[in-house]
């Protein structure tokens, strides 16, 4: 298992309003900070995997990106990352697993508007 500042790593990417990119980055904070544009925050979602989005994205006025969905909805804004967390808490690669839940539970569920440009909203069922 790879953790922070021990080489690359597997991710997913969600950019607004476009589908999901599998790619590598390297294990840093840095790099988390890159893909999301900012301050990072992670939220924990089922099976381990945990998404990084913008801390400061809504006082920002970032585009919605997506929402996630199950006892309540959250929405996030700009765009996202997915990796994966091992017991401790570290931060570690997406398995191929991990990689299907994603992919398998995020659906378009509208259109949102941003500098003029229509754009697709996604939903990510996070129930278990």
């Amino acid at each position: 298992m790879e953790r922070i500042g021990l080489g690359k790593i597997k991710a997913i990417r969600k950019k607004v309003g476009e589908n999901v990119e599998f790619f590598e980055l390297e294990n840093e904070l840095s790099a988390l900070q890159e893909v999301v544009g900012g301050y990072i925050e992670a939220v924990s979602l089922p099976n381990g995997i945990v998404l990084w989005c913008n801390e400061e994205g809504l006082l920002e006025g970032l585009p919605q990106n997506l929402i996630l969905l199950g006892d309540r909805s959250v929405p996030i804004v700009g765009d996202a990352l997915f990796t994966s967390a091992d017991v401790k808490g570290e931060t570690i690669g997406l398995n191929e697993l991990q990689m299907v839940w994603i992919v398998n539970r995020m659906k378009i569920i509208g259109k949102s508007k941003y500098d003029g440009v229509e754009y697709f909203v996604y939903g990510l069922d996070c129930s278990e």
